[in-house]
């Protein structure tokens, strides 16, 4: 991944590790598209807020929405494990939001990817780095996007 940007607030990301110790670490995830370019963001549920942006690397006709968004789960995860190292958690729970049904059925797939896959690259990333989190369980819960079109803000999920 390139140009990764991690933001932690004043904690440093450590009220992040203790939820994800609690076995109740939340972060969300979104990938975008555009003039064949892809970056995606991601944020913590928490108070001390987390965030992080990245540019997906890849040729411009490689590039696809899906890509963007297995960009924002990969920069999730690498993101909590960081944090985890960083203030000693060795075992807990972290649950991926993400609006791509796709991108969370690659994730949770039992099946080894296959080279023909839209990026297989970060496909096969995402599940070493999860296979390497050891004592950690990650799960992925699929969000509505653009939820804010037709709810108020007190509204939305979390």
């Amino acid at each position: 991944m390139a140009n990764q940007n991690h933001r932690h607030q004043d904690d440093g990301g450590e009220e992040f590790a203790r939820t994800i110790q609690n076995n109740k670490g939340e972060i969300v995830c979104n990938g975008s598209y555009k003039d064949k370019k892809l970056s995606s963001a991601f944020v913590t549920i928490t108070d001390e807020v987390v965030r992080g942006t990245n540019i997906v690397p890849g040729r411009g006709k490689d590039q696809s929405a899906y890509g963007g968004e297995m960009g924002g789960i990969l920069g999730s995860i690498l993101t909590a494990k960081i944090l985890c190292e960083k203030y000693g958690v060795t075992k807990g729970s972290l649950t991926i939001g993400c609006n791509c049904e796709g991108a969370i059925k690659a994730c949770e797939s039992y099946k080894n990817p296959i080279c023909r896959w839209t990026s297989y690259n970060i496909v096969c990333r995402i599940k070493y780095e999860i296979s390497e989190w050891k004592n950690f369980r990650c799960k992925f819960q699929h969000v509505n996007s653009h939820q804010d079109d037709i709810k108020k803000y007190d509204d939305l999920d979390k």
